[in-house]
């Protein structure tokens, strides 16, 4: 066996784990689910913190 990747949105992913997880439990789909949300889960960037960080500030604004 050997890894193979797939481009895929976030939104696409969620769609495929929301499919495998309406398999029945005979299926044994759940280990493939857990792998998959958690790769999802470490390529998923972190909400913002700090709004004034995520500020666009425009140079045509004066400042004063």
């Amino acid at each position: 066996m050997f890894p193979v990747k797939i481009d895929l949105l976030n939104v696409e992913v969620n769609d495929i784990i929301n499919v495998l997880g309406q398999l029945p439990t005979s299926s044994n789909a759940w280990p493939l689910v857990q792998k998959i949300t958690a790769q999802l889960n470490a390529q998923t960037p972190a909400p913002e913190s700090n709004v004034e960080d995520a500020k666009v500030i425009d140079p045509a604004t004066p400042t004063t």
